[in-house]
């Protein structure tokens, strides 16, 4: 993503936001190597980030509330029932499970996935 998404600058603003990150995309990256037996090129930046992290200054330590970019619409309280929402309605077009992965169960248990996959 872009320098300054949204997302982007909630990573800034704190050691903790920034370690939930490289966390995550560290997670993304097995997820990846699970379904297609090779290494993602972003992996290779994550680690340098991660390597290197102890270089940056933060204003914070702690996690910061997740910023969500999103359309007003599906935000709320908890961000994850906001992106699962989110997703559900106007991103299912996209998302496939192949290579032996299942979908996860709160897509699977959706209504919403039903009218999908029709």
């Amino acid at each position: 993503t872009h320098k300054n998404h949204p997302c982007s600058l909630w990573a800034r603003q704190s050691k903790g936001n920034f370690d939930w990150l490289i966390k995550h995309g560290k997670e993304l990256c097995i997820e990846y190597s699970l379904r297609y037996k090779r290494t993602h090129k972003s992996e290779e930046v994550i680690d340098w980030c991660d390597n290197n992290k102890d270089l940056l200054i933060f204003r914070s330590a702690d996690i910061q509330a997740f910023t969500q970019a999103l359309p007003d619409r599906y935000k709320c309280s908890n961000p994850i029932e906001a992106y699962r929402e989110y997703y559900l309605k106007e991103k299912m077009r996209f998302a496939k499970w192949e290579k032996g992965r299942e979908a996860p169960d709160w897509i699977i248990g959706n209504h919403c996935t039903t009218v999908i996959s029709q």
